[in-house]
């Protein structure tokens, strides 16, 4: 007996909340491995494009409506954009562990770049890169940038993040803490800066921490769901968005 859509489209949520591997799935649907792989393989794809839709790059007045109090002084600020990395298992191919290796992280991950605007919703992810890749590689091929509108649209990133001479190129601005110099410890100045844009881009990483929510993306992946990894981050990141709002009513203006 075939399981129904219902089935399968819980069969899906499941793999992804719980990281529940298809044998033990075989024995909760009562029905065999091969079938539930089949099951996975087929839904998981009209899944995604259900739960892409509500991954949307937001207009400039949508973004000016809903700025929150902290973004006051970042009104031209488009997106927060930052990347995180998933671990997978360590492959017996050469090449994929030298692509797949993170220096960051020192060991093999997958690496997604999350867009997310002052209001706190998910707005823009890339394809999975490789942990060895850099945030600049990732920032310049995954075309977030062309998102951006030259000389009125800003991007805010960490500390670490240089993306400076590709938002140059294209007159985007890029808003960041500041460095602290070498033998001379921030003034005010500096130290307010950092505080402020703390507060605004924190919401970015509460944004990451409720992908990570769902278990497949807060352990380690096997490399039986690699090639299904780009349709479980948009349907995890499609679900963020339709969560309760990170931000409470009070933040905003």
């Amino acid at each position: 007996m075939e399981a129904s859509v219902r089935d399968r489209v819980i069969l899906v949520l499941i793999v992804l909340k719980q990281a529940m591997s298809f044998s033990c799935l075989s024995v909760l649907f009562q029905c065999s491995i091969s079938s539930v792989h089949r099951y996975f393989v087929h839904t998981l794809p009209l899944v995604a494009a259900v739960l892409k839709t509500a991954i949307e790059w937001p207009s400039k007045e949508e973004i000016l409506d809903n700025m929150p109090l902290h973004f006051k002084q970042y009104s031209r600020v488009r997106g927060v954009v930052d990347c995180t990395e998933v671990p997978v298992e360590r492959s017996r191919c050469v090449k994929c562990q030298l692509l797949t290796y993170s220096q960051y992280k020192s060991t093999y991950t997958v690496k997604f770049l999350v867009c997310v605007s002052p209001a706190g919703t998910i707005t823009f992810i890339s394809e999975a890169f490789g942990g060895r890749a850099s945030d600049k590689a990732i920032t310049a091929e995954c075309g977030v940038l062309q998102k951006f509108e030259a000389f009125t649209d800003d991007i805010m990133v960490d500390r670490g993040f240089f993306i400076d001479d590709l938002c140059s190129a294209r007159a985007i601005g890029v808003i960041r803490p500041p460095f602290s110099k070498k033998d001379r410890q921030f003034n005010r100045s500096d130290a307010l800066k950092t505080a402020d844009i703390a507060r605004a881009r924190v919401h970015v990483e509460r944004a990451i921490q409720r992908v990570k929510i769902f278990k497949l993306f807060n352990s380690t992946l096997s490399w039986e769901m690699l090639p299904h990894v780009n349709e479980l981050f948009a349907v995890a990141c499609g679900l963020t968005n339709l969560c309760a709002p990170i931000l409470a009513d009070d933040k905003f203006q």
